[in-house]
């Protein structure tokens, strides 16, 4: 599984962040999907600062999932970008 990823520009001190991550996911693969995106969420969890995922499961055909994951600092957030295990996770 892929997503594409933004770096965000943070300047100061930096509050609560959020990233928006999109997938589309083919017609029959949902299950698996979700079977793995629990797992990516489980690995985020494990780091510091976060916050919450949010998952928006697609309302019709599209097929596009919408995952948003919360982070308390810029540095937490780019902590777990960064991982080599969230880098794992996308490669799986």
């Amino acid at each position: 599984m892929t997503a594409d990823t933004v770096q965000p520009e943070v300047s100061g001190d930096s509050g609560p962040l959020t990233v928006v991550a999109t997938w589309k996911v083919q017609p029959g693969k949902e299950a698996a999907f979700e079977e793995w995106h629990r797992g990516l969420s489980a690995a985020a969890t494990r780091f510091p600062g976060h916050l919450g995922v949010s998952v928006m499961r697609p309302s019709h055909a599209t097929g596009e999932y919408v995952v948003i994951f919360k982070f308390d600092t810029y540095e937490h957030l780019a902590a777990w970008q960064n991982s080599a295990e969230r880098r794992e996770w996308l490669l799986d």
